[in-house]
């Protein structure tokens, strides 16, 4: 039986920027921290020889990491530790980058290695994942920690997607259309996924909706959902206005509508 990776926790980004990546990770993480009753942080170090070697084969980019040591901090000072790895990190196009640490034990199996990741696109975003997901056993209350304090914008605990309604619709978007770090992630692309952003915010806001809202995961409740949050999104921004936003993204509405289908298959993006 193979191993199924668990991300539990999203934040979005504005822009791709080293520094505002480092203070979002920093807060992003200090939060999960929080959440998770966490004591003390393990911080990996850096791989092996030979896998830097094949990544730098790969990428034809140098790997910027070997620095890193393994190191053992409490939460605030692993939150900026972590941080600060992740802005060093070598970027490649399309590719997602991140850190790896372990919560009180050292990440020495896919049980316990947690893992920040910064994914590209036109919605950017930093995601917690664990290896084995089978292995994350949260605190009560943890994901109300998690929205409560402002550091995720989503949380999955399997059951639920918990956040605004806004930001689930556009996680489950970008799961759908962005998978990872797909797609372009160009000033303009990035700067219509914000727009976006604030259009679905503002919907949200005006129609009344929840704070905070517990979408299912049953498929049926999901594509209700997001079917609905179209025809807000439609009604209230006009097709006009969603072509031109969604041509920087590099997609288009009909892309954008399907989406809401939850096909398994990934819906196919611009280059």
């Amino acid at each position: 039986m193979g191993l199924f990776a668990l991300n539990p926790a999203y934040r979005f980004l504005t822009d791709l920027s080293g520094d505002l990546v480092e203070s979002e990770a920093r807060i992003f993480l200090s939060g999960f921290f929080e959440a998770m009753g966490t004591r003390a942080v393990h911080l990996a170090g850096p791989p092996s020889t030979d896998f830097i070697d094949l990544i730098e084969k790969a990428t034809g980019i140098p790997f910027d990491g070997t620095s890193d040591r393994e190191e053992v901090l409490v939460t605030e000072a692993a939150a900026r530790a972590c941080a600060a790895r992740l802005k060093r990190c070598y970027q490649v196009p399309n590719v997602s980058r991140g850190i790896s640490f372990g919560l009180d034990e050292p990440p020495i199996s896919p049980r316990n290695r947690w893992h920040l990741f910064l994914h590209r696109g036109p919605l950017p975003l930093l995601s917690v994942t664990i290896t084995d997901g089978s292995a994350f056993r949260p605190p009560r209350m943890w994901e109300q920690v998690l929205i409560n304090t402002g550091a995720a914008h989503v949380v999955w605990n399997r059951k639920v997607h918990c956040g605004t309604q806004d930001n689930i619709y556009l996680l489950r978007k970008r799961q759908q259309i962005f998978p990872s770090s797909t797609s372009r992630s160009t000033g303009e692309a990035i700067e219509g996924g914000v727009l976006l952003r604030k259009l679905c915010r503002d919907i949200a806001l005006k129609n009344g909706q929840e704070e905070v809202y517990r979408l299912s995961s049953w498929q049926w409740a999901q594509r209700r959902f997001l079917r609905n949050f179209d025809k807000l999104l439609i009604k209230q921004v006009g097709t006009d206005k969603l072509t031109e936003i969604f041509a920087a993204m590099g997609i288009d509405l009909n892309m954008w509508l399907r989406a809401s289908n939850l096909e398994s298959a990934v819906v196919q993006t611009q280059k």
